[in-house]
């Protein structure tokens, strides 16, 4: 694990994932639990999709590189300044020591 690597990781973010319940009269309801406090890289990568659903605009992009901790596709990061929703998960093989989400601001 290079210092390099530990230099660039200063923000402190929260991973969540969903769990599924029932509300009072049995039906779905989504909630999040906390998988991990963790220290991670966040930067922007651009714009996503312009047709995703009824969306009018592209929403932006980050990228996240953080230590392997079982971040998943669907999962969320909440961040001080807004919540990230992960849409692709990068392992390489080359780059043991960590993990990169790719995800999308929820607004």
């Amino acid at each position: 694990m290079s210092g390099e690597f530990a230099g660039t990781m200063r923000e402190r973010i929260t991973l969540l994932t969903p769990s599924a319940g029932r509300d009072a009269l049995g039906g779905g309801e989504e909630d999040w639990t906390i998988v991990d406090l963790v220290w991670a890289a966040v930067e922007p990568a651009g714009r996503g999709p312009f047709f995703t659903g009824d969306a009018r605009a592209a929403l932006p992009l980050w990228k996240v590189t953080l230590r392997p901790c079982g971040v998943r596709v669907g999962d969320r990061i909440e961040r001080t300044s807004g919540t990230i929703a992960v849409r692709e998960v990068r392992i390489d093989p080359a780059l043991p020591d960590r993990v990169v989400a790719i995800g999308e601001e929820i607004r």
